[in-house]
């Protein structure tokens, strides 16, 4: 659910004069399985923040993001109520979610992303995947990973609810110009 949020933060939102977000075409989502075998998902919006990419350039390439915990959406109206509640993530006490990177390297054709995410005042190194593409104008970015939920005291352990989330991000973007990727989240 939370490194959702911080990907999807990376990429949407508005951009500086080189990269614009295709909102119809990107996904966010979470996964996470309960112990009877059920899956859950949804969502998070609303990402604020600074996204410089260089794929040429990595040293100088950084994410420095925050979500508001508020724009969870699970298509469950009760569920919702539940995870912004103080069982789980506790939105009045820490309405956002931050992620800002230490470095960013490729692995092949593909990249990653080492960084400090902070999720109810609990701040862990933790290292994403992703893959950028370009295709003349049009780019993309995807990853899946898991994260522990546990890790950042969101929810308890219990009998139902699986501690493993997988997070699948696809998210589209179009240059205005060939030249960096500077972005700027409001």
């Amino acid at each position: 659910m939370v490194m959702a949020v911080i990907i999807y933060s990376f990429i949407s939102g508005k951009f500086t004069s080189n990269y614009r977000v295709n909102d119809k075409s990107s996904l966010v989502q979470f996964r996470i399985n309960d112990k009877l075998g059920s899956v859950r998902t949804g969502t998070f919006e609303a990402p604020i923040g600074t996204i410089n990419f260089y794929k040429d350039n990595l040293a100088n390439s950084y994410f420095k993001v925050k979500v508001e915990v508020k724009s969870l959406d699970s298509k469950n109206e009760l569920r919702d109520h539940s995870l912004l509640s103080s069982h789980f993530f506790d939105v009045k006490k820490y309405p956002l979610i931050t992620f800002e990177s230490k470095k960013i390297f490729s692995e092949g054709k593909d990249y990653k992303v080492t960084g400090n995410l902070t999720i109810k005042n609990v701040t862990k190194e933790i290292t994403i995947p992703f893959t950028y593409k370009e295709n003349g104008k049009d780019c993309s970015f995807n990853s899946e990973f898991k994260i522990k939920r546990l890790d950042y005291n969101v929810g308890v352990d219990n009998e139902i609810i699986g501690n493993d989330v997988t997070i699948t991000l696809s998210i589209a973007v179009y240059k205005k110009n060939d030249k960096k990727m500077d972005i700027t989240l409001n």
